[in-house]
């Protein structure tokens, strides 16, 4: 099931534009709440298996002259040990190309293993595939009112 959130920024839209000409070190600091709160959803959405794939979930802050965004991403050099079964039914540990494994855990249809269903059941959040994109879309009231109180904008 799609769940669409439609919120009306542009007073918000234009307080921001403010608040970042005006006071940019509060803009980033808002930024950075923003971040750090994005790297904590992905997290418990993301799936567990070894553990390497929610650790290597990160963000930062980009700033440009006219703009401050916060990111939320998979570096492409983050380990990322991949724990696979040989044709003999023993376990094999590969490492995997980060990058590659997170695109495949983000993107591919996939069964939810046994680790995964318990953070599931543990945290009430859906865990496995879009786990960085539902960070973001599950949040975004969150997101908004983080930036309005931390910029004081009613």
């Amino acid at each position: 099931m799609k769940q669409t959130f439609t919120f009306n920024i542009t007073s918000l839209s234009k307080a921001i534009r403010e608040a970042i000409k005006n006071n940019r070190a509060l803009a980033l600091a808002a930024m950075r709440d923003v971040s750090h709160d994005l790297i904590r959803w992905a997290r418990d959405r993301a799936p567990v298996d070894a553990g390497n794939l929610v650790n290597a979930i990160t963000g930062d802050v980009v700033e440009n002259p006219k703009s401050i965004a916060a990111r939320v991403y998979i570096p492409s050099n983050a380990p990322v040990t991949v724990l696979r079964l040989k044709k003999d039914g023993t376990p094999a540990k590969n490492q995997s190309p980060p990058a590659n494994y997170a695109i495949i855990m983000h993107e591919g249809h996939y069964n939810l293993g046994e680790k995964s269903l318990a953070k599931q059941g543990e945290l009430g959040v859906t865990v496995g595939p879009r786990y960085l994109a539902r960070a973001v879309e599950e949040n975004q009231r969150e997101i908004v009112e983080t930036i309005k109180f931390k910029l004081g904008i009613k």
